[in-house]
């Protein structure tokens, strides 16, 4: 067998794969815990494979590197809130209020289980020094909303609308600034706030951070094998695991 490197190059997204969502259990196997848990733990798997080989080098370089403009700023800044904020996706982000954050926390609902009662679960994040200084720098003062990109009067379809304007705002000038930071060229066309979600997973497993603590945090529902995992960490767990991800 020919020797092999594993680059940014070899990562490939797939998309718009229907047949995924339509027959679900024809790819893991299953549609129940079982299956959510065989997801969770393919994601560990390929986090470690990440970690082992050198994937989240790049992130200390991101950190360091100046933008060249308040635009690509802002963009690093959200990124890194993100990644800080253990994955968040920028839906959440978005709709995260002043009074969703304290002296010592993030709390806050996925969007993704708030339709359903049964689903509902609370994450906390604990404020690092690095998350502090990207609020204090990105907060609104003129909205309920904490980053101001949404406005209580909007509409769902508005709602939907400027998250999507955001979330393409981050990706594009963010792969500017990892052009520019010099990443990979094939990474640097493609990174965006999904990767920052996974940055957090790979870092939180090369710290030896326990899999069910970080299956908690990346898990969606409030299936009963995981229901009450926030209770059940003590809130030492999650500190130790948010000073594990700053970079320095």
């Amino acid at each position: 067998m020919e020797n092999s490197e594993y680059k940014a190059k070899h990562i490939t997204i797939l998309r718009d794969l229907e047949a995924v969502k339509k027959r679900p259990s024809m790819f893991i196997g299953d549609t129940s815990i079982r299956g959510l848990h065989h997801i969770i733990f393919e994601a560990i798997d390929n986090s470690l494979d990440e970690a082992m080989n050198g994937f989240c080098d790049n992130i200390k370089l991101l950190w360091q590197t100046e933008p060249q403009d308040e635009a690509q700023a802002k963009a690093k800044d959200f990124w890194f809130f993100s990644y800080y904020a253990y994955g968040m996706n920028t839906r959440d982000v978005c709709e995260l209020k002043h009074s969703s954050i304290n002296n010592e926390n993030i709390f806050y609902e996925r969007a993704k289980t708030k339709s359903t009662k049964k689903n509902q679960t609370i994450k906390q994040v604990p404020i690092t020094s690095s998350l502090r200084n990207i609020i204090n720098r990105r907060k609104s003062i003129d909205s309920k909303f904490l980053f101001g990109v949404l406005n209580e009067k909007d509409s769902p379809l508005v709602i939907h609308n400027k998250i999507k304007l955001f979330n393409n705002f981050i990706n594009n000038h963010f792969r500017k600034f990892a052009a520019h930071a010099g990443i990979d060229k094939h990474l640097a066309e493609e990174i965006g706030t999904y990767h920052a979600r996974h940055s957090f997973a790979t870092i939180a497993i090369r710290n030896k951070n326990s899999f069910e603590l970080i299956s908690e945090i990346l898990h969606d529902g409030n299936l009963k094998t995981t229901q009450n995992y926030i209770n059940s960490f003590p809130k030492e767990s999650y500190t130790e695991l948010s000073q594990g991800l700053e970079i320095k």
